[in-house]
């Protein structure tokens, strides 16, 4: 039977004996090397031709980052799961960008793990649950933000920043109906029926963007 051949590349000796273990439990996978950090993982890369990296995202993350790449583009047929103890959606995004076919969070189970690394054996693309879950829902709120005008915008920012609708129209120099138009287009746009919700959104989600 032809092996899943696979290199752990954990900075930890203690947790990448932990990764190790959970790998012997799958049948199909062969433990070719394991390497403390990326210059070595490299090396081993080169030297075992592993179909599989597991990489743990360390400090710095950009150096992560830049190994996924430079693994991708030197090694195209290997492909990389990450594991993490927590993880952020930009974290997310960013190795998933940078070619990374997995992420698992340290939480996750013997089952889990055994299905993330076959599914990415595949060429499929694997991402524990909890986190799959925080990325669509952020995804959808940035496709909510990118629906705005840029009047929209700029009412929503007025909103936060306190104002009445009429001083939005004054600022703006076009009428309180017009105002009220915008405010209601907003609201049905991200499935928010009040001011205090408007202002939730934009503190939680687009605060930074509003200032562009």
């Amino acid at each position: 039977m032809k092996h899943l051949r696979v290199l752990i590349s954990v900075k930890h000796t203690l947790i990448r004996s932990g990764v190790r273990a959970l790998l012997t439990n799958i049948p199909e996978v062969k433990v070719v090397s394991e390497a403390g950090d990326a210059a070595e993982a490299l090396r081993f890369i080169a030297q075992h031709q592993p179909e599989l990296v597991l990489l743990e995202l360390a400090s710095p993350k950009s150096s992560a980052l830049e190994f996924i790449a430079r693994v991708t583009k030197e090694f195209p047929a290997v492909r990389l799961i990450i594991l993490s103890f927590h993880a952020t959606d930009e974290d997310v995004s960013q190795v998933l960008r940078c070619g990374a076919r997995g992420f698992l969070l340290d939480s996750t189970t013997q089952d889990e793990f055994e299905i993330a690394v076959k599914a990415v054996a595949k060429g499929k693309t694997y991402v524990s649950p909890e986190v799959s879950n925080h990325l669509i829902d952020s995804m959808r709120r940035e496709s909510s933000w990118n629906l705005l005008t840029a009047r929209q915008r700029e009412i929503l920012r007025l909103i936060v920043d306190g104002q009445s609708t009429k001083e939005i129209a004054l600022n703006l120099n076009i009428s309180v109906k017009t105002v009220e138009t915008h405010r209601r287009q907003l609201m049905d746009r991200l499935g928010i029926h009040d001011i205090a919700g408007l202002v939730r959104y934009a503190l939680k989600n687009g605060l930074n963007q509003l200032e562009d």
